[in-house]
């Protein structure tokens, strides 16, 4: 796991959009546009719309995110988010685990959205911290036993 800074990724995978659970506008792109973003040019996006989604209260029992965006998508439908990114705010979205952000920003395909959002908050940069130590760890462990 290599954490990035926020911010802006353009990434060509389908999960790009996974990183919107951390912050990030992140947005799935072709190859041949990534390759220009890789050579410095500049990549451009038609405006999107934007659509916001309050979130309030908190899971419990057996609900999860992905029932989050399920019940999204069942309002917005399948194309309801066509050229737009989806911010995600509210208690309800503060209550979320890094993983369950990603989950639903992941999904955003189902309703057609460039990308999903949830802003930055406490619970993500304590989740990357983590990872950076983590990683450093799992890479002191591994030059140890060379």
């Amino acid at each position: 796991i290599t954490p990035s800074l926020v911010g802006m990724m353009i990434g060509t995978d389908s999960h790009t959009v996974n990183a919107g659970g951390l912050g990030m506008i992140a947005i799935g792109v072709g190859g041949a546009d990534a390759v220009d973003v890789m050579a410095g040019m500049a990549w451009e996006l038609k405006f999107p719309k934007l659509i916001g989604v309050k979130l309030t209260g908190k899971l419990s029992g057996w609900a999860s995110a992905k029932d989050i965006i399920l019940k999204v998508a069942g309002i917005l439908t399948v194309k309801g988010g066509t050229g737009a990114i989806v911010e995600y705010f509210g208690e309800g979205a503060d209550s979320l685990s890094c993983t369950g952000k990603g989950t639903i920003c992941n999904m955003g395909a189902e309703i057609g959205a460039t990308t999903s959002v949830f802003g930055y908050d406490r619970n993500m940069r304590e989740y990357l911290l983590k990872q950076i130590v983590k990683k450093s760890l799992i890479w002191q462990i591994k030059s140890q036993s060379i």
